[in-house]
């Protein structure tokens, strides 16, 4: 009945996620045909059982350590809950959000933040307060997120003090790809001036959110000096290599690049970094309780 009076629907998720062979048998099968008997190109997540009727999987409140071999999207609140439990609940810190998106697109998945009103209807002002402090972010820094892919071939990105850790995207492009470069600080420390080396030849790096600002380069040791951060939680970077990618990832072209974890929990930049960092970690802790109040 809803899909044939209204939509069109481009999106469905299977969510009883315990709702399953042999217990329940709610005829699954059939559902998924009915529906994409009305939408050919309708996308259906089968949450927690996975199987034939999935399109993309979807975590909760978790961020895996690596890329995945298949299309996913955490689902991750905003909020304590999936809705707001008083009229000035807090949001989680916008540094969190930034860096769990940062961490996501350089592993090639899409980020799926929820929000939600109080009891009455109510919209948060925390809330409203974060989703335009994050859209700040990505009006500044968006071009390395939309539209871009794990890097195939990426460089080594590191910097020299080990206060930030770096993430990486690449875009293709008419001209050859972009490369992009995303920082998020050490634990205790800010978004301060640092310096970082990238084992390629470099021609030249622009500091996102700077009005097209280029910083400078030392071509020889590929030093790169960055001033302190115009974007809050995250520091972007495009990087123009002087020569194309060496070698091309077994898999083709878009074949996800898996990282390898380093001893200090900290991202080498080759790649994307393997922590998940505090602020996965902080919603992580957050997920049993969470699973909780959905089921309840």
């Amino acid at each position: 009945e809803i899909v044939e009076g209204d939509g069109p629907f481009h999106m469905v998720w299977l969510d009883a996620g315990w709702v399953r062979e042999p217990h329940e048998p709610i005829g699954t099968a059939e559902i998924a045909s009915t529906l994409r008997a009305h939408g050919p190109g309708l996308m259906i997540v089968h949450r927690e059982v996975h199987g034939p009727f999935e399109n993309y999987r979807t975590p909760e409140q978790e961020i895996p350590d690596a890329a995945p071999d298949h299309p996913w999207a955490p689902c991750m609140a905003l909020q304590r809950e999936w809705c707001a439990l008083s009229r000035d609940e807090a949001s989680e810190p916008v540094e969190e959000v930034t860096g769990n998106l940062v961490r996501i697109v350089a592993r090639g998945g899409s980020y799926l933040l929820g929000i939600g009103p109080d009891a009455t209807g109510h919209m948060p002002d925390s809330v409203r307060d974060s989703l335009e402090r994050i859209g700040t972010w990505m009006t500044a820094c968006g071009e390395g997120v939309y539209g871009t892919r794990v890097p195939q071939d990426p460089p080594q990105v590191e910097s020299l003090d080990g206060a930030i850790s770096w993430y990486l995207t690449e875009k293709p492009q008419e001209a050859g790809t972009a490369l992009y470069a995303f920082g998020l600080p050490a634990e205790g420390r800010e978004l301060d001036a640092t310096s970082l080396r990238v084992d390629r030849p470099v021609r030249a790096v622009t500091l996102l959110g700077s009005d097209g600002r280029s910083l400078a380069l030392d071509e020889s040791s590929g030093r790169i000096e960055v001033p302190a951060s115009p974007t809050q939680g995250a520091v972007g970077l495009r990087i123009e290599l002087a020569c194309p990618s060496r070698t091309r990832t077994r898999g083709g072209p878009g074949a996800p690049r898996r990282s390898t974890p380093s001893a200090h929990g900290a991202g080498s930049g080759r790649g994307e970094g393997a922590s998940r960092g505090r602020g996965a970690a902080s919603a992580a802790r957050h997920a049993s309780s969470r699973r909780a109040s959905r089921a309840r």
